[in-house]
């Protein structure tokens, strides 16, 4: 198919803002990602801490452990 030279010149320019969309897109999803995982680790984080207490407290105080019977399927 042969375009003329204006509509060329609206293609060539739909390729340059299609791709710096594309490209923008890409590294918002990018910092999203980076972002959501860093949230996540620290949400890991303090889950270890929590449990680091709890089974601390569970044992100090000679009480079954939940989380542990949890994790065995009890």
């Amino acid at each position: 198919m042969t375009y003329g030279a204006e509509q060329v010149r609206l293609l060539e320019n739909t390729l340059r803002v299609a791709l710096d969309a594309y490209r923008d897109a890409d590294r918002q999803i990018a910092a999203k990602l980076a972002a959501v995982e860093a949230e996540v680790r620290k949400l890991e984080d303090a889950k270890k801490a929590a449990r680091l207490m709890y089974d601390s407290a569970a044992r100090q105080l000679g009480v079954d452990n939940e989380l542990e019977a949890a994790e065995r399927g009890e």
